[in-house]
């Protein structure tokens, strides 16, 4: 919430009546945008008559100024070098000459400027010894200062008054002439001087600085400065969610900014259905800034919740962004969550599981994304591995509501900011579809981005395989893959199945089964019956059929060829994938990017 800035009054410009030897008090303090008290942390004094500074620091912030005395240093004290005897004409129309007698030749530094204290013009010049003029244009009309300071601290100021037109402001370098008499300087201060008072303060670790009070000091008061110092909501970021098990889960958040009012209370919100808020389920963790850690108890098993983080300072709530999971159906059998037995190495120390189909997509029905959000469609795994779609890829279209298994690449649904990025498109044309981009960790990767109905129902369990890891499975040089992988046929109620064997890590060999490594003989180096081939499943065995692919609505090499997306791109319009005929395997195979091909995903075993 915004406040309108409070207009301090400028101290009062009063004729020079005083005694010397009298000193006034001066306090100060500070509000906030709220009028309530806020601690100074220092305070500037400026006298711009004399030209001498004083810093006040917390908790000294009370200035004693005594007429003859700077109340910081005795009159007795100041032994000046220069000394600044007069400005002729006083007033003036235009240009005036400041008088300035130096004991000895040094350098100085002078200064124009205003009565509220901004410097106009500044030059370094040399003086001489003796008498010097220096010309000043203050370049408009009002009251205006010159101040002679020299390295060693020594200075002078003459005030002066303009009635001149606007104009340019300058300095002209000092032409020395013969010395006058010296005449009486003011003292360090006078009731009559022109003082700039400043304060500051800290506020969510920055300095903040008041608006100047300008005027003279004829009296004990009080200056109370309006600091510029606005609050705003807090900020909560929501922590990602872990250890999710049937009936709990990890989560959190960070209290990024109090926005300038201390939080009184943190913690979590969370429902099953639309936008959770304090009004729902919620949990209560601690106080104040930065992260904190909660676990939910009591969940109902396979179902999906949205959470968010919230946080409450005396200007009220906020809340972080909305994430969502989904408890598992039952205990940490991956085979409820659409997970084949085996387990896989695609590295020198990390496994996968291969879900237990290709991926599939329908027009019909909603899902949950990782965004999160709420998004039209369906995914699914195939009912088994040796399902594919088929003819029905041939109609893939946005008004289409049967299911397709081909898709082009980086189609998860989710807008990367090209044009065909929805499951079903169909363009030919490589430049509507992202190019030189990896999807692994993305949400162009569609088990990253999408809850897949038969997968768990949550966004991020899965993903596809990068490039190098296909290699690495399919490699016989690898001991953990070596004579693991081949070529086979299912036979399924009279129809012949094609596509690529994979065997797990640790796998035996059922009873009444055979099994040849390699692709020497085809897609007929190993054949299974139903009953045999539901062995080898159950043993953990893996089948990538040959679905084929999709170049628009054209359909090529059914039950043929096995070409399966990798999730790295390739260079220019082509991105890696698993290409596969009869008798050969490439694992670093390519394809362009608008070709529509299967999706095979894992995911780490926990």
């Amino acid at each position: 919430m915004k406040f309108k800035c409070i207009i301090l009054a400028v101290l009062a410009f009063l004729p020079a009546v005083q005694i010397w030897g009298q000193t006034f008090s001066i306090k100060f303090s500070a509000i906030d945008s709220e009028n309530s008290h806020y601690q100074l942390d220092s305070v500037q004094v400026l006298n711009m008559s004399q030209g001498w500074a004083t810093t006040l620091h917390y908790p000294d912030t009370i200035l004693n100024l005594t007429v003859g005395t700077s109340g910081i240093r005795e009159l007795s004290d100041v032994s000046s070098a220069v000394v600044v005897m007069s400005a002729y004409p006083n007033p003036t129309k235009g240009r005036t000459s400041i008088c300035v007698y130096a004991m000895r030749e040094t350098t100085a530094s002078v200064k124009l400027y205003r009565i509220d204290g901004i410097v106009l013009a500044e030059l370094k010049a040399t003086l001489a010894a003796g008498g010097n003029r220096i010309e000043v244009n203050p370049g408009g009309s009002g009251i205006f200062f010159v101040q002679v300071a020299t390295g060693d601290g020594e200075q002078g100021v003459a005030k002066f008054v303009s009635l001149g037109e606007n104009g340019v402001s300058g300095i002209a370098l000092p032409v020395p002439y013969a010395s006058p008499t010296k005449g009486e300087n003011s003292g360090p201060f006078t009731t009559s001087d022109i003082m700039r008072i400043t304060g500051y303060a800290t506020f969510q670790d920055a300095k903040i600085e008041s608006e100047p009070v300008v005027g003279n000091i004829a009296s004990d008061r009080t200056i109370t400065f309006a600091l510029p110092i606005y609050y705003s909501a807090p900020v909560v970021a929501t922590s990602e969610v872990t250890d999710v098990t049937m009936t709990g889960a990890k989560c959190g958040g960070t209290v990024v900014s109090d926005g300038g009012k201390p939080v009184t209370t943190r913690g979590v919100c969370y429902s099953a259905e639309g936008t959770p808020t304090i009004e729902d389920n919620i949990t209560t963790d601690g106080e104040g800034m930065g992260t904190f850690v909660t676990y939910l108890e009591n969940l109902e098993p396979g179902t999906t919740y949205f959470l968010r983080a919230y946080v409450f300072n005396s200007l009220g709530f906020a809340y972080g962004e909305i994430v969502s999971f989904s408890t598992p159906i039952s205990g940490n059998d991956p085979s409820e969550d659409g997970c084949l037995p085996g387990r896989f190495s695609i590295g020198d120390s990390q496994q996968v599981m291969f879900s237990k189909g290709n991926l599939q997509y329908s027009t019909i029905e909603n899902h949950l994304t990782a965004t999160p959000s709420v998004e039209p469609g369906t995914w699914r795994f195939a009912e088994t591995q040796y399902m594919y779609i088929g003819d029905g890829n041939a109609s893939a279209g946005e008004n289409y509501n049967g299911f397709i298994d081909l898709f082009g690449w980086g189609t998860s649904g989710w807008n990367s900011g090209v044009s065909a990025y929805q499951p079903y498109s169909t363009s030919t044309i490589n430049d509507d579809y992202l190019t030189m981009y990896d999807l692994n960790g993305t949400n162009a990767d569609w088990g990253r981005y999408n809850a897949i109905q038969n997968g768990g129902n949550q966004p991020g369990m899965w993903r596809v395989l990068s490039s190098e890891e296909w290699q690495y499975l399919l490699n016989d040089s690898n001991e953990r893959r070596s004579g693991r992988n081949a070529q086979a046929t299912l036979v399924i109620n009279g129809d012949d199945y094609h596509g690529v064997l994979l065997l797990p890590d640790s796998f035996e060999l059922p009873a009444g089964c055979q099994y040849t490594a390699g692709y020497a003989n085809g897609f007929s180096t190993n054949i299974y019956t139903q009953e045999q081939w539901e062995m080898m499943e159950q043993a953990g065995a893996v089948f990538l059929v040959a679905a084929g692919r999709r170049n628009g609505n054209a359909l090529a090499h059914q039950n043929e060829r096995c070409l399966y997306w990798s999730g790295t791109h390739g260079d220019g319009y082509s991105s890696s994938s698993l290409y596969v005929v009869s008798g050969a395997i490439l694992s670093d195979g390519v394809d362009q990017v608008h070709m529509g091909l299967a999706v095979r995903l894992v995911r780490t075993p926990e």
